[in-house]
């Protein structure tokens, strides 16, 4: 008897999605792709982000100054926390979620997924100050690959699950559909590259943390469940 493959259905990895197709988007897959429906993939930015620094919440009141992000650095609300006092007090840089970027001083340039030099005032940072940092890319040149846990420029960040199968060609694009926020998956369904346990379920909770959508305002995560 021969055997026969199946193909993952469009779509056949949803188990729930938000009204009026608002869980998904238009993305553009990027070339020499052979994806299947169901891939987990990650987005490869248009050029460097943008960093905006915020208002300092706490005691000090020293320069700021330019700041400048690393290609592929998840974008989002980084942060600088002050650890002690004085004109050279440590301070530690903050992720998006959470995690800890670095340790750097005031007055030294610091060099990681944020680069600049925090300087002294007047009046020192003080333990405790907070200096947001809003890191945002273009997405309008954006293009989407299968996700890639050593990734470098990007594509180490699991942003969409995508909804049917596409194949690109060498220099060419192609536009598709994904799910991007506010829906449930079924886990077992998402199709891999060659990821271990553990990278998947990093690259899970990156998807269950998934943006807001500024125009529908606040909407969920893309949340992987368990086949029933």
């Amino acid at each position: 008897m021969t055997k026969v493959t199946m193909s993952p259905r469009a779509g056949g990895f949803i188990l729930s999605e938000a009204a009026g197709y608002r869980s998904r988007e238009q993305i553009i897959i990027g070339a020499s792709q052979v994806l299947l429906a169901g891939a987990v993939l990650a987005a490869i930015p248009n050029g460097d982000p943008a960093v905006t620094p915020g208002t300092p919440v706490g005691p000090g009141n020293g320069t700021i100054g330019a700041w400048t992000a690393d290609a592929g650095v998840p974008a989002g609300e980084w942060s600088i926390e002050i650890l002690g006092s004085g004109a050279t007090a440590a301070y530690r840089v903050l992720r998006p979620d959470g995690s800890v970027d670095g340790v750097g001083a005031v007055g030294t340039a610091y060099n990681g997924g944020i680069n600049g030099t925090l300087a002294d005032g007047a009046t020192d940072w003080g333990t405790g100050t907070r200096i947001p940092f809003v890191v945002a890319y273009d997405e309008a040149g954006e293009t989407y690959v299968m996700h890639d846990p050593e990734g470098t420029n990007g594509s180490q960040i699991a942003k969409a699950i995508l909804f049917d199968a596409v194949t690109t060609g060498a220099g060419e694009t192609a536009k598709a559909a994904a799910i991007v926020r506010d829906a449930e998956v079924v886990q077992d369904d998402l199709v891999w590259d060659d990821h271990t346990d553990g990278e998947k379920a990093a690259a899970l909770a990156q998807l269950a943390a998934t943006r807001p959508d500024a125009i529908l305002g606040e909407v969920g995560g893309i949340i992987a469940r368990p086949a029933a």
